[in-house]
């Protein structure tokens, strides 16, 4: 399991690449709970495409909302850690409503 927890700071984004995604071992999940800007979000679809992750949850992407045409929707992905879809061939759909905060 891979989790991100970083924040957006003045070193160049994209610290989640191919080459860290083949540094964990097959089959892992990668969480990210930081800012999207820090992972390359086509090394993720590549990533979880090859299996080299098996799910992924993100709770944002390097631009928001999310584009109805961006691979992470038809991938093995989510995008919230609420919501989470494994390897099992399910469609997400149109991004999931959040439930309210109490």
């Amino acid at each position: 399991m891979l989790i991100s927890l970083v924040p957006t700071s003045p070193r160049p984004d994209r610290w989640f690449t191919v080459s860290v995604f083949a540094a964990v071992p097959q089959g892992s999940v990668f969480i990210n709970r930081g800012r999207g800007s820090t992972v390359d979000e086509a090394d993720l679809v590549s990533a979880l495409e090859n299996r080299q992750l098996s799910v992924a949850a993100i709770d944002v992407a390097q631009r928001e909302p999310l584009s109805s045409a961006s691979p992470l929707w038809t991938t093995k992905t989510s995008s919230s850690p609420r919501t989470w879809r494994e390897s099992n061939g399910q469609q997400n759909g149109p991004k999931p409503q959040r439930p309210p905060f109490p």
